[in-house]
């Protein structure tokens, strides 16, 4: 009887994934925009940006996944969260804009998901909803 032996060698390879940071900046110094790649076997690819007004206020922050947005991406206005948005592949699959009193008080919040409202509250200048 002839034995035969199947030897099965497991092992992996580890990469190390490593981020590297690009910055653009205005005219005054203060930072234009923060963009993170990672790196592949292959190349850089871009998975976080980070982009601010001239004044150093935060204006847009989301993640890339090959490439296109993909995740949640944030848009900023005077201060405030204006608008959350969750990417799927490239596209927009939810979202939620938000307004705002001049005061800081929150005035309305939409809620959309596959490019359609699906909720909407309101505030009075004071905070108390109204609808």
């Amino acid at each position: 009887m002839k034995k035969t032996a199947i030897v099965v060698l497991l092992f992996s390879i580890g990469v190390s994934q490593q981020l590297h940071k690009v910055i653009e900046t205005y005219d005054n110094g203060n930072i234009k925009s923060i963009t993170y790649h990672e790196e592949t076997r292959t190349k850089l690819e871009k998975v976080k940006y980070i982009k601010f007004y001239d004044d150093g206020q935060k204006k847009i922050e989301g993640t890339y996944k090959k490439g296109v947005p993909d995740g949640l991406w944030i848009y900023y206005s005077n201060g405030f969260i204006d608008e959350k948005g969750t990417y799927k592949d490239g596209k927009e699959i939810s979202k939620i804009q938000w307004s705002y009193y001049k005061n800081g008080q929150k005035r309305s919040e939409t809620t959309y998901e596959e490019g359609k409202a699906i909720g909407y509250k309101e505030w009075d200048r004071d905070g108390n909803l109204k609808q």
